[in-house]
């Protein structure tokens, strides 16, 4: 499951749980966590509960969450690259 933050600005932010599995892992497994999620996603409650706090839930499959990954790790790769964003590394500490 995955949420996005509308900003109210035209932005928005892709934030939540994601669930992944280790490279490997057999697709029964794989296929019984994602019918398990997507079970869970259409309970009426969910989105019931997140909406109000500005979240969508998402229920991606594997090649759509990858596809959603890679589109937002290019986005925010060039959005820290155009406002030249430095990791203190000392602050990681």
């Amino acid at each position: 499951m995955d949420a996005i933050l509308g900003t109210g600005d035209g932005l928005s932010v892709a934030d939540g749980p994601h669930l992944f599995a280790p490279a490997g892992t057999p697709a029964p497994i794989v296929n019984k966590l994602r019918e398990a999620v997507a079970a869970v996603l259409k309970d009426p409650a969910i989105p019931t509960k997140l909406r109000p706090q500005g979240l969508e839930p998402l229920d991606l499959d594997g090649p759509a969450f990858r596809e959603f990954a890679v589109r937002d790790l290019k986005r925010w790769t060039e959005i820290s690259r155009t406002i030249d964003f430095k990791l203190d590394q000392d602050a990681m500490r």
